[in-house]
């Protein structure tokens, strides 16, 4: 049986063109590159918000560039886009444009938002989902990660980017029907399911550590991993950042489906892959092991749960957090606040605002100059 093959190699994105030609070579892509002649191939990078590319929450735009450049010119209808957590629609192009994506597509950005499709699901948490058509009906997906931190499932890799298939308020429900960690990777997993890419490409040349994926620290790893598989690509991931895979749920639930390899024992790894040294994780206090899942369960008291405040003089009022809430727990006065009745600890709030104004508190701030 052939083993998933796993490139692991320095990079630069001042060389990006030599990356992806050593991803070509190391994937033996050439004969599947030129297939793709009059095919219609959509590339899906992190637009996570209203970021600039120079604070490495989204993909970075050198890398897509050129994945652009190399399948044009194999003579493939390129696409490129993905749906944001803020806004839809009216905020997609404005997302694109803010992490130079929009420039870098040269012309083949499309709104992934312009066409929505509601599909029916698999999922013990909803039935029907509304997706982007275009990048469900693509005949090749490009799934193109930035390797960050995630308060809510640890990493954000492979799997969790392909959550930008959704339209709309969709993530919202995701959020608020699978609002637990290892739910909301169930789900995770279910909306994966619905169209795995063909080609996993993780930009972690500047990688993200500890309480992001849009407020941590830059920690640059110099890195770019490549899979035909992105569970595999995921699997690499925790191996990088030093994360335990079997405290992934997202991971380890797409393994138990057999989407992926178990181990990297499975993977004809090309390349050293090396844990970086101290990468610190999110301080999520249900990520701790001596707490134990019956005291998460049933004393997860206030004093315990994460809460977030708001850093006044870095907001800008713009009112991205209210209005993206799933739970409508945040309210706005003259500044944004939060009903923590309401509150489900999705952390939508932290991950989407473009000014980083929310900021753990209590213990959850004590605990994050802790290195794991």
């Amino acid at each position: 049986m052939t083993q998933e093959r796993l490139l692991v190699f320095d990079a630069s994105y001042e060389r990006m063109d030599q990356a992806l030609e050593q991803v070509v070579e190391g994937l033996d892509l050439g004969s599947w590159l030129a297939a793709t002649r009059g095919k219609k191939v959509w590339i899906k990078p992190n637009m996570l918000g209203l970021f600039k590319p120079e604070q490495h929450c989204a993909t970075h735009p050198s890398l897509v560039r050129e994945l652009v450049k190399l399948f044009s010119a194999a003579g493939a209808e390129v696409m490129v886009g993905d749906n944001p957590g803020v806004g839809g629609y009216g905020l997609n192009e404005k997302v694109a444009r803010r992490t130079g994506i929009l420039a870098a597509a040269d012309g083949c950005f499309r709104n992934a938002s312009a066409k929505p499709k509601e599909i029916e699901i698999r999922s013990r948490f909803f039935t029907k989902m509304v997706v982007s058509e275009e990048m469900l009906q693509a005949d090749l997906v490009i799934n193109v990660p930035k390797l960050k931190t995630h308060s809510l499932t640890v990493l954000t890799g492979a799997i969790k980017n392909m959550f930008g298939m959704l339209i709309g308020g969709c993530k919202g429900q995701v959020h608020a029907h699978a609002s637990r960690m290892e739910e909301f990777s169930e789900a995770l997993v279910d909306l994966y399911q619905i169209r795995p890419p063909e080609l996993t490409i993780v930009d972690a040349i500047m990688a993200m550590e500890g309480n992001g994926p849009s407020a941590g620290k830059l920690r640059p790893l110099g890195k770019i991993m490549a899979s035909r598989n992105g569970v595999a690509a995921d699997l690499a991931a925790a191996a990088l950042t030093g994360a335990d895979p079997n405290s992934l749920h997202f991971l380890r639930i797409a393994q138990e489906r057999g989407l992926g390899p178990r181990s990297l024992a499975e993977l004809d790894v090309q390349g050293k892959l090396k844990p970086a040294a101290r990468f610190k994780l999110p301080t999520t206090i249900q990520r701790f092991g001596f707490l134990g899942q019956w005291f998460n369960d049933y004393f997860y008291t206030a004093l315990l749960r994460p809460t977030l405040g708001l850093q006044q003089d870095q907001c800008s009022q713009c009112r991205i957090c209210a209005d993206h809430c799933p739970t409508g727990a945040m309210q706005m006065a003259d500044y944004p606040w939060i009903d923590q009745d309401k509150c489900i600890r999705c952390f939508c709030c932290h991950e989407l605002c473009p000014e980083n104004a929310w900021e753990f508190r209590g213990l959850m701030r004590r605990l994050s100059a802790r290195r794991l």
